[in-house]
């Protein structure tokens, strides 16, 4: 059982890396296209759509800032990165300079699932480039914030360990 664990805790902690626009040190590439603003044909799972919405509520209602709350359309991501499996839903919204993506799932495998072949791509990429990253997990969602001190701030927020851990990590050498 520690082993799974401890294997979970690294396929997270490796999986921030997909945060490549998180990065303040220039322009980056991102593997996704823009979100949308409009709910109408996005194509993700309405139970996983509400669950991000409950996601971000929750870090309202707890006074961290989640402005400009987006959807992305799931056609768009999906023919962008056809080789990465696509969650539930993903989100985002800003917190002051901050941008938060929220990507649920309907189960821990598919979590799990999304973040291993996500941190494949990213850590293997020909780029050469793998920075650290912040990131907030829990089983069926992760929250990407652009700091480790917004990540334990909405650790905290969505109820804290051992359900919930803010981690900062880096792909591995």
């Amino acid at each position: 059982m520690k082993r799974w664990v401890a294997l979970a805790i690294a396929v997270v902690a490796i999986a921030a890396c997909s945060s490549s626009n998180k990065s303040s040190k220039g322009p980056t590439t991102t593997t996704v296209p823009s979100p949308s603003t409009t709910t109408a044909s996005t194509g993700w799972a309405p139970a996983q759509l509400a669950q991000a919405k409950q996601l971000a509520d929750k870090l309202r209602a707890h006074g961290i800032v989640c402005d400009d709350y987006k959807i992305y359309d799931k056609p768009l991501w999906v023919e962008k990165d056809p080789t990465l499996p696509p969650p539930g839903a993903i989100t985002e919204c800003t917190s002051g300079p901050e941008n938060l993506t929220i990507e649920t799932f309907d189960r821990e495998g598919h979590a799990y699932g999304f973040m291993g072949t996500k941190i494949n791509l990213v850590c293997t990429s020909k780029s050469g480039v793998h920075p650290s990253f912040p990131y907030v997990a829990a089983l069926t969602w992760f929250i990407e914030p652009d700091s480790k001190g917004m990540g334990d701030r909405i650790a905290a927020a969505e109820g804290g360990p051992p359900r919930v851990v803010s981690r900062a990590s880096a792909c591995p050498k």
